[in-house]
């Protein structure tokens, strides 16, 4: 289960596609607030039905993708509910590795997206730790990096029932 988090690590491919998704995303916006003008009722109804069919097009476009970065995060996360306390004591110590890598940001990322991916089937393991986790996400919060900061938003919207429990 170790090798997993290797494969966790944004590849080249993965970044550029990323971004390239990023930037296609600000244009449309871009767009969309320049075409805010007011129109007659007959060109809203022509553009809505132009808008459908652009968005069904869209959705062709932005099917799911498969990555072995994506796979191997699903993998963890059913490994984790799978085997639970098992799962996440066979990655600690290289996740403690990557987490505290504080020099190579894709090993962190990664590290963060394996934090995520075992928060819901390894809880209980993870529980304890919690109180050193969330003030390390919210840290990560504040990376220059952008699929960082994604990646730890995306993490802790996985933990909010650990900081619950701790909590109660």
């Amino acid at each position: 289960m170790p090798a997993l988090l290797d494969c966790l690590q944004y590849s080249e491919e993965d970044m550029l596609e990323d971004e390239n998704a990023n930037a296609k995303e600000s244009h449309s916006i871009e767009i969309e607030d320049d075409e805010e003008e007011e129109k007659e009722p007959m060109e809203e109804e022509e553009e809505n039905e132009s808008a459908n069919q652009e968005d069904e097009e869209e959705e062709d476009e932005n099917t799911y993708q498969y990555t072995l970065r994506k796979e191997a995060a699903c993998l963890v996360e059913t490994l984790a509910r799978q085997f639970e306390e098992d799962a996440f004591s066979k990655v600690q110590s290289k996740l403690e590795q990557y987490l505290g890598n504080e020099t190579n940001w894709i090993l962190r990322e990664s590290g963060i997206l394996c934090l995520g991916a075992l928060a819901r089937g390894a809880f209980e393991a993870i529980t304890p730790h919690f109180e050193h986790i969330f003030p390390f996400l919210m840290q990560s919060l504040e990376s220059p990096e952008g699929l960082l900061r994604a990646t730890t938003c995306w993490a802790l919207s996985r933990s909010v029932f650990l900081m619950l429990t701790s909590i109660l």
